[in-house]
């Protein structure tokens, strides 16, 4: 069962936003209909990036293990 702090990796032919096929996801909740979570971005100018959220459907996702640190 995924639950908030798991991370999975998004399915590189089954993930609706090409942008993100392949991406590694941290959940932060999770519902019927599949989850949410962020993929951490890179930063710029020694700056760390930000968060950028998704909501992934079942069967866009599988689960690869557990998060050490939540970003928030």
């Amino acid at each position: 069962m995924i639950k908030p702090g798991n991370v999975v990796q998004l399915d590189p032919e089954n993930c609706i936003n090409p942008m993100l096929r392949g991406c590694f996801m941290t959940i932060t909740e999770t519902f019927d209909w599949g989850v949410m979570g962020y993929i951490q971005c890179t930063g710029q100018n020694k700056e760390m990036g930000g968060q950028a959220y998704y909501r992934a459907k079942i069967g866009e996702y599988e689960l690869a293990g557990e998060a050490i640190w939540m970003m928030s």
